[in-house]
């Protein structure tokens, strides 16, 4: 008996270190809720993604991601990474799924084995320590071999192998680290140094083109930031739409107020609720070009605000901009509404109609 009780208990220990491993998504560093003075709302602007690497993580990512639609607004501008790695083939969808927001991506703690694919998904990379970054060859999970005949297994083999380097090599690892990496047994680890991190650069090859041919030339600090953002909003509008199932189409458009300056309309389609607030998408469709500040002209502007039902208020989430009418023609800018909190809905411009159908009241 004594002898079962040791081995239970022995399985009850194993339990929570085992979970413990599972990757979690997480957000930190968040704003501060000063609501009342309307100067922030309390959301993330950092993501810190631990743990061991499994299958489903992607998906997990995801699911994450649609439980609060605030936070994931806010929180891609930073990713900080803290994983032993896993799943190669898993670790690679993640990383395409991260790479579509084009996060500058940290490591917190140690990023190794198939977390680094993780870590070159940024669209700026960055190493702030000696031996927090290791590579070594890849190591797949068996489940990808199981019950294969042999020369199956082996194009199995040279297939995954192949992906692996095609993604790693795309995203700026040189050929010479490349080598560094396949040479090292998948059960030793090979710790990048600040020489390896120089030939790698901060930013993948094709990122890095494209923010030199547009912002390269500036000199100004913060101009070269607002350059940036320039390049990557409307990315990152597009990978957020994708995610949220976001898709606006003129047939399922409700009219709610005209005039000769713009028509705005409900998008019921983008209806998500969350207790008693709901989130949906409006249009606002321009008869005249507008002027956006410091940028280009458009004719759409879409808002995605949140609506309390119970108090009758509502605050912006987030503006896109589109060149052309009824948000066709170029994505030209996209942007976060961080210094408003929420306001009483008003009949002003139609917004107490978008309030009724985002709460099924019309």
């Amino acid at each position: 008996m004594k002898k079962i009780i040791t081995t239970l208990l022995s399985i009850a220990c194993l339990i929570p270190s085992l979970n413990a491993w599972a990757v979690e998504f997480k957000y930190s560093s968040r704003f501060p809720d000063e609501e009342a003075s309307g100067k922030w709302r309390n959301a993330a602007n950092e993501l810190t993604i631990s743990g061991k690497i499994e299958r489903g993580d992607t998906e997990k990512f995801y699911s994450f991601l649609r439980e609060n639609r605030r936070d994931a607004l806010f929180g891609f501008s930073t990713i900080e990474l803290d994983s032993p790695g896993g799943d190669v083939i898993e670790a690679m969808k993640l990383a395409q799924a991260i790479k579509e927001f084009y996060p500058d991506i940290y490591v917190s703690g140690t990023c190794t084995s198939s977390c680094v694919l993780l870590w070159l998904a940024g669209g700026q990379h960055v190493m702030t320590k000696v031996q927090t970054i290791g590579i070594h060859r890849p190591y797949f999970e068996k489940e990808y071999f199981a019950k294969l005949p042999m020369h199956e297994a082996e194009v199995q083999y040279d297939k995954l192998s192949e992906q692996f380097k095609s993604y790693v090599l795309k995203q700026g690892l040189p050929q010479s680290i490349y080598e560094k990496l396949i040479s090292t047994p998948s059960d030793k680890i090979y710790w990048l140094t600040v020489d390896d991190y120089i030939l790698i650069g901060i930013s993948p090859p094709a990122y890095n083109e494209r923010y030199k041919s547009e912002c390269g030339s500036i000199e100004e600090k913060h101009a070269r930031k607002k350059c940036r953002n320039t390049i990557l909003s409307p990315e990152r509008s597009k990978a957020l739409d994708k995610v949220f199932e976001i898709k606006i189409t003129s047939d399922k458009l409700k009219k709610v107020y005209n005039n000769d300056e713009k028509t705005v309309y409900a998008d019921p389609t983008s209806i998500r609720r969350h207790d008693n607030v709901v989130t949906m998408v409006s249009l606002m469709d321009f008869k005249k070009e507008q002027k956006l500040e410091g940028g280009p002209m458009y004719l759409t502007l879409n808002v995605e605000a949140e609506y309390d039902c119970d108090e009758k208020q509502s605050r912006l989430l987030r503006f896109v901009y589109y060149s052309g009418n009824m948000g066709g023609g170029k994505l030209l800018w996209a942007d976060n509404a961080t210094s408003l909190g929420w306001s009483a809905v008003t009949p002003i411009a139609g917004r107490d109609h978008l309030l009724k159908i985002a709460c099924g009241k019309l």
